[in-house]
């Protein structure tokens, strides 16, 4: 049975999803399943989204209105933009999408409305549905392809199997909804954090906690450096910096308005490149900041004309020259607008080869830009994969 998808203004998509059934089950009681998940995971490609470039890419964004969009990239060479173009725009959900994630040919998505739905991307199918949690789905992760990663308001973390959509294991250690939760760079530990005001490090290769700490204000989101050496955790307007080694908070970063969305993303500009870190808040604007002890604010430019709801990044490969690729940010906004913009160019826009802090007014133009028309929640960039 397919789905009808919604037109576009910009664009009529004519793919349909079918519909195919998963046969959800509670979680595996195999000795050997829950010993091997952290070997598994630790073998799985997480933390690479920026390694190798690709030649499209796929935005996938969720909204409030239920609707789920994806949205192809390609590079026009003749005006040296980004042609976003929707292939599909299903009605995915009968609640607010909260969380998108991709993991090589599948994607899934996260509800108000208790389930998580899983797509073939490279077939256009929709597979089904999972209802392992209850209450509204707070974050769907996949580490690499072969495990997909769950939270929701039940306080647990789930791991599953995407060969065959089994439960290997559930993390429970939180009173309170799990709001955030990522996975160590190596595969073998998480970090989560909860309204219980707990941050607990989890090691994966048993399935335990393996420390938490109580917090000064509920964690809000929490997410590892690309080496894994430090994370982030953002309560309120403040991200607090910590040390893997020890725990230690080593700088905060004190933001204006309240933060929805961060992503480490590496300075190449520097002979040595340092970690830097994209804030998206309630305000217009999309801030950079030094994810060191500083927390020096590096540059900020106004993105949108309402609250940023979410932001990505990816890597796709300049048409100008085989050995060369551009660095992409990608937005979402409550004003309803993806868009796509060259961070590179950016970042070392007007520096004279010293980092300058930039005026709220700067501006600059997106390589791409797609109106859903919608509300938008959540926005993920990912590799092209579906040949359209």
């Amino acid at each position: 049975m397919s789905k009808r998808l919604k037109t576009s203004q910009q664009q009529k998509p004519n793919t349909n999803f079918n519909n195919k059934k998963i046969k959800s089950s509670k979680e595996g009681t195999s000795t050997s399943n829950m010993i091997n998940i952290g070997d598994e995971l630790s073998k799985s490609s997480s933390g690479k989204s920026l390694a190798t470039p690709c030649k499209e890419i796929l935005i996938t964004a969720g909204t409030y209105e239920r609707l789920l969009y994806g949205i192809t990239g390609k590079w026009n060479a003749k005006h040296d933009k980004i042609d976003l173009m929707p292939i599909f725009i299903l009605p995915a959900h009968t609640g607010c999408i909260k969380t998108i994630s991709i993991g090589g040919r599948y994607l899934a998505t996260g509800s108000t409305d208790e389930t998580i739905k899983i797509y073939d991307i490279k077939k256009l199918r929709e597979m089904g549905s999972l209802h392992h949690h209850s209450g509204t789905i707070t974050c769907v992760k996949f580490h690499g392809q072969p495990h997909l990663l769950t939270t929701s308001e039940d306080g647990t973390i789930s791991i599953l199997r995407s060969k065959d959509w089994e439960v290997l294991k559930t993390l429970k250690g939180h009173k309170s909804t799990v709001n955030s939760f990522d996975v160590h760079p190596s595969g073998k530990m998480a970090l989560s954090v909860s309204k219980d005001r707990l941050a607990i490090v989890w090691n994966l290769m048993n399935g335990r906690k393996a420390s938490k700490t109580k917090l000064y204000r509920e964690g809000e989101i929490v997410q590892w450096s690309p080496e894994g050496d430090a994370y982030a955790i953002v309560t309120g307007n403040e991200i607090y910096l910590y040390k893997t080694a020890d725990a230690a908070v080593y700088s905060v970063i004190k933001h204006t308005h309240s933060i929805t969305s961060i992503k480490y993303i590496k300075d190449s500009s520097s002979s040595s490149p340092e970690d830097l870190l994209v804030v998206g808040s309630q305000s217009k604007l999309i801030t950079v900041y030094k994810a060191d002890k500083s927390g020096t604010l590096v540059k900020s430019w106004v993105a949108h004309e309402n609250r940023i709801k979410d932001v990505s990044t990816i890597e796709i490969s300049d048409p100008s020259s085989e050995l060369k690729s551009k660095r992409i940010l990608v937005t979402a906004s409550s004003d309803g607008k993806i868009k796509v913009w060259d961070f590179d160019s950016i970042i070392n826009s007007n520096n004279d080869g010293e980092k300058r802090i930039d005026s709220e007014e700067d501006q600059y133009e997106p390589l791409g830009l797609y109106d859903a028309d919608c509300r938008l929640t959540v926005v993920n960039a990912s590799s092209n994969i579906t040949g359209k």
